[in-house]
């Protein structure tokens, strides 16, 4: 398929990816030109429409086999809309070599253009254009566009017909269900395959697989031969028996195989038709194909929807599986990042920290800890035991364990900033920083969670106010403290994050209207592992406020709290203002000097 390599749009060329959804334009490299693949589709479609009209019976321009619709939908969505001019050149040279008639053959041009032009339109419509066969709801709705394009053409082409007196009035009704049924059952047989190979060509996941696949080619093979080779009153009864090994090439391996299965075995079929044997060699020639068209449309799109489903159940098990072992990993690493953490933490407080606080601090860790890791097991557990299987089921699961996976990661990061903060490994890089700007993007960032409690939020930092600050370590600061303002602030509360110079300082506020903090803890504000009895039933581990301070202390700053329980609380954080450190590296410099 790499012949469709390129797309026109009107007298310029237009790229695209394979992946898009609708033509598709390759790379110059792939060695054909545009003007190539426009004369490629003409010259196929004549070879093709002089193959079907071999077949027509009731009248010379209708065949009841007419594979040229699928490959004009085709090229049509492969080099773009654009390229109608090549299904109209070579639609004139098939019928006009056919009756020499000049008129009935450029009206019945202008309709198989029509047609594929319709159809190509409505495919990257309705059904997502070279997307359509990734889903049974878009095969579907490509063949309702094919259905509606069909007629098109065999409206123009019959009418065509009659006007420059070719078909007599009586024939009429049966030539128009002949083109219409030829031109469909061309559409929705031939065009999946061309575009299916274009886009997802088939790759042998092993010997195996090959060698199954050739077992199936053979047995669909044989199996079409034993049913339609034999002359009446030999031939099988039923027509269906063909249907076991096509239905075992789509479930098993894939839409790009099941498709050039089916035409193979459709080949085989038409030729034993026509040549009065199978199935349904007792119907008169044109009735018999038509049966046979019928039956391979039925046939041949029950077997694509089912190979289009068991692709994506066997995407979405990979994926599945690929998930679950990148959960694994992820637990894995930060249970052991989380277990350094601690014999970091353990070391560094034993000579201060009371044992109260250990064993506070150790039970809501292992209460943090035990919720995600007891959900990521919980339905792990049940896709195991056979929810992979329900369509309908395992995707919001695997969202479920993707979520508290990630909580788990945010309390992992936390204790590893905190150890990095003591062992001094985390070392502060001071730049300037402009507070407003700064503190705008935090409160733009917030806002969904600050909207789910119905909270205003404002920012009161005049412009050109500077602090000299580690800009991560700073956003650390401000994200915490406003996080704490939103999480335990009340319905319909506020946050307010204001600013002012003070001296050679600059003074950070951030004020809400939350719970407030009783008068007997707020020496422990920002005391490493505490947390006040009133918020205990909220998830936390009462290292937020530590690592503010913290991080504070590194810049050369400082922190602390003013509060009254039931009004709210205002956090302060105070850094070196720009202005002073300009001042401090001026007088060093005339220091050095002297």
């Amino acid at each position: 398929m790499r012949c469709f390599a390129a797309a026109t749009s009107g007298s310029g060329v237009r790229r695209r990816s394979l992946a898009d959804s609708g033509s598709l334009a390759g790379d110059a490299e792939a060695g054909y030109t545009e003007p190539v693949g426009v004369v490629l589709l003409a010259v196929v479609y004549v070879l093709a429409g002089k193959l079907g009209l071999s077949l027509a019976v009731v009248n010379a321009s209708a065949s009841p086999v007419w594979p040229p619709t699928g490959i004009a939908i085709a090229g049509l969505l492969l080099l773009g809309v654009s390229a109608w001019p090549a299904v109209l050149a070579g639609a004139f040279v098939v019928n006009f070599t056919t009756t020499w008639q000049f008129g009935s053959s450029a009206a019945i041009a202008a309709g198989n253009a029509g047609e594929a032009a319709l159809g190509a339109w409505l495919a990257m419509r309705w059904a997502g254009g070279l997307a359509a066969f990734d889903s049974p709801g878009g095969l579907l709705r490509f063949a309702v566009a094919v259905a509606l394009a069909s007629a098109v053409s065999a409206t123009v082409g019959v009418g065509a017909l009659a006007a420059f007196g070719l078909a007599e009035g009586s024939a009429l009704r049966e030539l128009w269900h002949t083109w219409w049924l030829g031109d469909a059952a061309g559409g929705w047989l031939v065009a999946p395959a061309i575009l299916v190979w274009a886009r997802h060509p088939p790759r042998w996941r092993g010997l195996r697989e090959a060698v199954e696949g050739g077992v199936v080619a053979l047995a669909t093979v044989a199996t079409a031969l034993a049913v339609f080779s034999p002359r009446p009153p030999h031939a099988p009864p039923s027509s269906f028996l063909v249907v076991p090994p096509l239905v075992w090439g789509a479930l098993r391996l894939g839409p790009a195989f099941a498709t050039v299965q089916m035409l193979a075995a459709l080949a085989i079929m038409t030729a034993c038709t026509a040549t009065g044997r199978g199935a349904f060699s007792s119907a008169p020639p044109n009735q018999a194909l038509l049966l046979l068209q019928g039956f391979g449309v039925v046939v041949g799109m029950t077997t694509l929807l089912l190979a289009v489903e068991g692709e994506r159940r066997r995407a979405a098990e990979v994926a599945l599986r690929e998930s679950n072992a990148d959960l694994e990993a992820r637990v894995v690493e930060r249970t052991e990042a989380l277990r350094r953490t601690l014999e970091q933490l353990s070391a560094a407080e034993a000579a201060g920290m009371r044992e109260s606080m250990q064993r506070e601090f150790v039970a809501s860790v292992s209460h943090e800890l035990r919720t995600p890791i007891s959900a990521i097991l919980g339905f792990a557990e049940t896709l195991r035991r056979g929810a992979i299987e329900d369509t309908r089921r395992r995707l919001p699961f695997v969202r479920t364990i993707e979520r508290h996976a990630r909580r788990l990661a945010a309390l992992v990061d936390g204790l590893l900033q905190l150890a990095a903060v003591d062992s001094g490994r985390s070392k502060s890089q001071p730049v300037p920083v402009r507070l407003k700007t700064f503190v705008e993007e935090v409160l733009q960032g917030l806002a969904p969670l600050a909207r789910q409690k119905a909270l205003s939020v404002a920012c009161d930092v005049p412009a050109g106010l500077d602090v000299l600050a580690d800009r991560d370590q700073f956003l650390t600061i401000v994200q915490n403290l406003v996080e704490n303002a939103i999480k335990y602030n009340r319905k319909g509360g506020s946050v307010r994050v204001e600013a002012r110079p003070d001296g050679d300082e600059v003074r950070l506020r951030v004020v809400d209207t939350g719970l407030g903090i009783p008068e007997d803890e707020l020496s422990y504000a920002f005391t490493r592992f505490h947390r006040g009895e009133r918020v205990k039933h909220l998830r936390g581990t009462g290292l937020g406020l530590s690592i503010v301070k913290a991080l504070a202390e590194s810049n050369g700053g400082r922190v602390w709290v003013e509060s009254r329980e039931g009004e709210g609380s205002s956090f302060f954080v105070a850094l070196p203002a720009v202005s002073l450190v300009a001042a401090r590296t001026e007088r060093e410099v005339d220091r050095d000097a002297r």
